[in-house]
């Protein structure tokens, strides 16, 4: 596991009330990171951009399943820590909401 997915799994797991696995299927897909509860897929975005239609498809498949995608910047996770929790907190109540 990468640095910035290292970072991002000890983020997820210190969220209160919830819980996140790591590689979750979903349909034909794997999410990185997912909290079945709320439906919700947390994955990181390296920026490979040959990856792009495959991750158009990806997005919009889960999206089809009913689940919910935050797609974060590598960067962002790596460089701004606190900016990502409040982004997964944000969707995470979202998803919740949608769930229930």
């Amino acid at each position: 596991m990468s640095a910035a997915r290292r970072s991002l799994w000890n983020q997820l797991r210190l969220l209160k009330g919830v819980r996140f696995c790591r590689a979750h299927p979903v349909g034909a897909h794997t999410a990185e990171f997912a909290c079945p509860e709320a439906r919700l897929a947390v994955e990181i975005d390296d920026g490979q951009s040959s990856l792009f239609d495959f991750d158009v498809h990806r997005s919009a498949d889960l999206q089809a399943a009913g689940w919910t995608l935050l797609r974060l910047p590598q960067q962002q996770v790596v460089q701004n820590p606190d900016a990502v929790h409040g982004l997964i907190a944000q969707a995470l109540g979202t998803a919740l909401k949608a769930a229930s």
